[in-house]
């Protein structure tokens, strides 16, 4: 019956501080910061700081936050907008993942709508667009893949080792097939059109008529 009250509690105490709880327990009494010593229990160590001990705060470098009102990035403190507002951390800085990106690093913009993803630094509607090797291309349909760092249709062109030919004709010079990133036109291809033999009348002059 004791076992069954205790295990409980344990649970309602969890729920109540979340993953914090452990704040209140499993720390000695006797702890070495640096060159000094503190009480557990009671303190925190944050890179040879000693701090108050809270079941909200937490370690950002060598200082302490409250996680309730702000975000630790990469030893940058942030203040949230509101207790649970939809922030993380790209790199140092803090960004609205409900609004914006983090791309290496760099925030970038998304919409409301559309499937975004990154490409390198930058960001992209999957819907729309497909990255090649860091490189953003305008995707017109789902016969358009990568060939490395290019684009091309494989209904009509063939990717070996990189380089993108015509099917069933010679390798060409990729750079003058695939799309730029600055241009949305999708790969086309013009069969070449034989020249008509040209038809020469021949001369009568001085033959006799029958």
């Amino acid at each position: 019956m004791h076992v069954i009250i205790w295990a409980v509690a344990a649970l309602l105490f969890a729920g109540v501080f979340g993953d914090d709880y452990d704040y209140y327990y499993y720390y000695d009494s006797e702890s070495v910061c640096g060159n000094q010593t503190y009480d557990g229990a009671r303190s925190m160590c944050c890179d040879g700081n000693v701090l108050p001990r809270s079941y909200s705060r937490s370690c950002c470098g060598s200082a302490s936050y409250d996680r309730n009102e702000n975000v630790c990035c990469q030893g940058a403190i942030h203040r949230k907008s509101s207790r649970h507002a939809a922030v993380a951390c790209c790199g140092s800085s803090v960004y609205a993942y409900n609004r914006y990106i983090c791309c290496e690093g760099t925030v970038r913009p998304k919409l409301p709508s559309g499937l975004w993803r990154c490409c390198g630094s930058s960001s992209y509607d999957a819907q729309l667009g497909i990255c090649c090797q860091g490189t953003v291309y305008w995707r017109p349909s789902s016969s358009y893949e990568c060939c490395g760092s290019l684009l091309y249709n494989r209904d009509i062109q063939t990717c070996v080792d990189g380089r993108v030919q015509m099917t069933g004709e010679c390798t060409c010079d990729a750079s003058s097939i695939a799309i730029q990133a600055t241009t949305v036109s999708p790969l086309q291809s013009t069969p070449r059109r034989r020249p008509r033999p040209v038809r020469r009348r021949r001369t009568t002059t001085g033959l006799p008529q029958l």
